[in-house]
């Protein structure tokens, strides 16, 4: 098998990875999609590149995250990570939450992307950490 067959077979594997059972069920049950009142902070930003629109609300006490709700529309994967991101973060420290970066945004996704639908993860993780640096 020649160099490009390989690149078009993990292409191919990165892209059949968005329909993984588990990432679709983040997206469809998600637990955390709604709104919160008495949010302590809120995060609500679009991305004019792709079209996404997320809005995080959560009620951050004595610096830990207590509850954490999403909303927005775009694309599953952005949904989906919100959702996986919810799960995540909640009981953890500000300072925590504060320092996850694209390894540990990986690591939360539990699949193989390529780059360009990476971002979009790692978009959705600083539009958290942007709502909750306004807090602190």
């Amino acid at each position: 098998m020649d160099s490009k067959q390989m690149d078009s077979k993990q292409i191919d594997a990165k892209q059949m990875a968005l329909y993984d059972p588990k990432l679709m069920k983040s997206y469809r049950e998600a637990q955390h999609r709604g709104e919160l009142e008495n949010a302590t902070f809120v995060s609500d930003v679009k991305n004019p590149s792709c079209g996404d629109h997320v809005i995080f609300a959560g009620i951050v006490q004595n610096g830990v995250l207590m509850t954490l709700k999403f909303s927005g529309d775009g694309s599953m994967l952005s949904q989906a990570f919100a959702e996986r991101l919810c799960n995540h973060v909640i009981g953890k420290s500000v300072p925590e939450i504060m320092a996850l970066g694209e390894v540990e945004a990986k690591n939360i996704l539990e699949i193989e992307l390529g780059p360009t639908r990476l971002k979009t993860v790692y978009w959705v993780l600083t539009v958290l950490q942007k709502g909750i640096s306004n807090h602190a």
